[in-house]
């Protein structure tokens, strides 16, 4: 077979179809090696995929291998797969995602055309979200030849927009680590720092789903201390690959820049990834992240520190401890909307904002109605209010000069109080206007959604 794809699956009854349709549906010559490779699922993932093995088996161009092992993790099962690959092509798909029309072709024509050993596509987000293409991966796919140490491919972790040569990949003995994040960026990079040749392929594009509010699972779920530590285990193995990689390139020079660029991502994903969750991450992960946060901090230069400061300017300051951000939150939230499923979705909406120094007022019968679901009926920044009329007397109670009035359900976009924190207006300005501001881009992303 020409490409092996791999399909690591776990309870993707829901979208596996799909994804396999966008294989299926590829306009290719040479023979398509599928492989789905179940990390132990226990929905109807293992009959979809012998239903489409059924199909294949009537083609002679494509076959569909099930695989079929007990839960280990992601990691597993996409070893499992790239073990029984034949192909002389590889790549790894998402039982979630799926490729655009001529993605396989463009890999293999790229690999073919420039003798590379690895092609770097497009990628696009997709799903219940505004469809957006990656800049870095963008940039990417257009160059004919990429350096090893591109700092752009540090910030294009997602394995989906990647097709390798199976045989040097396989010599390399590089493997998936067993990681529940960022496995693909350690598995990567640290191919990369072998010195494969790689190329672009600008006519190949992996959609990747994004999840919509009502479907994404992880919108309660406890960001806990072992995701943090896998993510700095994937870091930490990437640094020391390319620390060595390095010393063994003849010219080293851009060495610091480039040690200093992996400093930054770890921890500006540190930071946008588990700090910015903290109203969902439990004590131990908050204690780990400031820990590591500290330590990257220190081993900074003074340039990266300010461009870490400006990318983080609605932070003027990382506070760890819960009953402190309650205690001065940046942003007051008054939640008036009357009681019901609406106004928890509302409640979760705020929750979920990127920018987690802010306290929410509500009426005192809210947590006895159940408006605010679990877990985030326990925060400490909840403040109940006693007293009427409601919105009088929780102006008064509220400490923060910047307050937002939500007198109506609305699913707040997760950016919406960074973007206004970041907003370059004057502080008296913005600490009067600041609840019709929210208002006002609440209703402007809503009629960007619809026109999307």
């Amino acid at each position: 077979m020409r490409i092996s794809v791999i399909i690591p699956a776990y309870n993707a009854g829901r979208t596996l179809g799909e994804t396999l349709d966008s294989v299926l549906g590829q306009a290719f010559t040479g023979g398509i090696e599928i492989i789905v490779a179940d990390d132990g699922s226990t929905d109807d993932t293992a009959a979809i995929a012998r239903r489409y093995a059924a199909e294949c088996s009537k083609r002679p161009d494509i076959t569909l291998k099930y695989l079929y092992g007990e839960n280990a993790g992601v990691s597993a099962a996409r070893n499992r797969g790239l073990e029984n690959a034949s192909g002389e092509f590889v790549v790894f798909l998402d039982a979630d995602d799926r490729y655009a029309p001529g993605a396989l072709e463009a890999f293999c024509a790229a690999l073919e055309a420039t003798g590379a050993d690895v092609a770097v596509g497009r990628l696009k987000v997709f799903g219940d979200v505004e469809e957006a293409f990656n800049p870095y991966a963008d940039a990417l796919a257009g160059e004919s030849r990429i350096d090893c140490f591109d700092k752009r491919l540090l910030w294009n972790f997602l394995i989906g927009n990647k097709c390798y040569r199976r045989r040097p990949l396989a010599e390399s003995g590089v493997s998936f680590r067993p990681l529940r994040y960022a496995e693909d960026g350690a598995f990567f990079m640290e191919y990369v720092y072998t010195f494969p040749v790689v190329t672009g392929a600008a006519g190949s594009c992996y959609e990747y789903r994004r999840m919509s509010f009502e479907q994404g699972a992880s919108v309660s779920q406890s960001v806990d201390a072992r995701l943090a530590a896998d993510f700095i285990a994937s870091m930490s193995a990437i640094r020391a690959a390319a620390e060595a990689a390095l010393a063994r390139r003849e010219a080293s020079c851009g060495r610091e820049a480039y040690l200093q660029e992996i400093v930054y991502k770890s921890d500006f994903v540190l930071v946008n990834q588990f700090y910015r969750l903290l109203w969902r991450a439990d004590e131990n992960c908050l204690a780990l992240v400031k820990t590591i946060h500290e330590s990257l901090q220190e081993e900074m230069t003074p340039e990266t520190a300010a461009r870490w400061r400006a990318a983080n300017s609605d932070l003027p300051d990382l506070i760890f401890d819960k009953k402190e951000i309650a205690a001065r939150p940046l942003v007051s939230v008054i939640l008036a909307c009357a009681p019901g499923p609406r106004a928890a979705e509302t409640a979760v909406s705020i929750f979920r904002q990127s920018m987690p120094l802010f306290e929410l007022l509500i009426p005192a019968g809210y947590l006895a109605e159940g408006v605010i679901p679990p877990p985030f009926d326990r925060c400490k920044n909840i403040v109940p209010v006693e007293g009427k009329p409601f919105l009088r007397e929780a102006r008064k109670k509220a400490k923060s000069k910047r307050k937002v009035v939500i007198s109506k359900p609305l699913r707040a976009d997760s950016r919406m109080l960074r973007y206004l924190l970041r907003l370059k207006v004057p502080g008296p300005v913005k600490d009067a206007f600041f609840s019709p501001m929210f208002k006002l881009l609440a209703f402007m992303l809503r009629l960007r959604g619809r026109a999307g």
